[in-house]
């Protein structure tokens, strides 16, 4: 099965970020500055106490957990899935659902 764009989405130019020639490209996300020497400590010390070689939670106990303290809820409540797409987590708050790519 072949699927294709409807016709006027088709004839859309795509977006393309100019590669413009400045010292910090802004449009693309670039920072003037590195990462505080103190943020960079703690991710290689949270990549440090990572087991690579094991598969995580399926059930993101840790992760629904964190978000539900977030969100005033257990983690019953919450709902996380990582997509092929993307990483979305959806969490229901009871009556309210709120859907974030990330929370």
């Amino acid at each position: 099965m072949t699927v294709r764009p409807r016709d006027d989405v088709a004839l859309m130019a795509g977006y393309h970020s100019p590669q413009v020639d400045v010292a910090v490209r802004l449009n693309t996300n670039e920072s003037p500055e590195p990462p505080p020497a103190a943020w960079e400590a703690d991710l290689a010390a949270a990549m440090g106490e990572i087991d690579w070689h094991r598969y995580p939670d399926r059930a993101a106990l840790e992760l629904r957990t964190a978000i539900g303290a977030q969100h005033g809820v257990g983690p019953e409540q919450v709902f996380a899935a990582i997509t092929r797409v993307h990483e979305r987590v959806e969490c229901s708050t009871g009556p309210t659902r709120c859907s974030r790519r990330s929370c």
